[in-house]
């Protein structure tokens, strides 16, 4: 394994642990062990076969093996820094565009990527030491600075500060709703005659 890719691997596995500087057994270990390890182990070694023409179907092999092995999508084209820790990695894409600056926290079923289909758009930046929770989604061309949080359910289209925290909007409940979700065939039979104009 080369220096750099050592390096960024060796990293991943120590956010994973908490360790700065994991023992050896453990970067071996590691992606036996943890599907966010193995994804992360996985998009490194297709980012550097995009490098070159003739590795460039190993890795989109390597990115559907990673798919199938971690239920995470990222795509080898990203730039991911070093320290990339994915807790459950089931459920999130990270598009092509897409720039991770240093070390990050991503939960399960994020979406990071461009915001419409246009082949110029650009993906988000993100700072380095953000959270990312369950379901958020960042689209667009824009910049998350360092440490920002982002909650559960939350999307993201604009530019955030460093040090920012969004939060989900409060559920709006409803008190005194009354609906039946019996279904009245009469009824509906005479719906759909006032509808037919019949």
């Amino acid at each position: 394994m080369p220096g750099r890719l050592w390096h960024e691997y060796r990293t991943d596995v120590g956010r994973t642990y908490s360790d700065r500087r994991p023992a050896l057994w453990r970067c071996f270990a590691a992606p036996f062990i943890h599907a966010g390890v193995r994804a992360t182990l996985l998009y490194r070694v297709a980012h550097r076969c995009t490098r070159w023409a003739v590795l460039r179907p190993l890795a989109a092999l390597l990115k559907r093996a990673a798919r199938i092995a971690s239920g995470c999508e990222i795509h080898p084209a990203a730039r991911l820094g070093p320290g990339i820790h994915l807790p459950h990695p089931l459920g999130i894409v990270i598009g092509p565009t897409v720039v991770i600056e240093g070390p990050a926290t991503i939960f399960h079923d994020v979406t990071l990527g461009a915001r419409g289909a246009a082949a110029n758009e650009n993906g988000p930046r993100i700072g380095p030491y953000a959270f990312i929770y369950a379901g958020a989604r960042v689209l667009g061309d824009l910049t998350l600075g360092e440490r920002c949080q982002i909650g559960p359910n939350c999307v993201i289209y604009r530019d955030l500060p460093a040090g920012s925290t969004v939060l989900p909007a409060e559920p709006l409940v409803l008190e005194g709703l009354s609906f039946s979700l019996r279904f009245d065939a009469a009824a509906a039979a005479e719906s759909a005659r006032e509808l037919a104009g019949t």
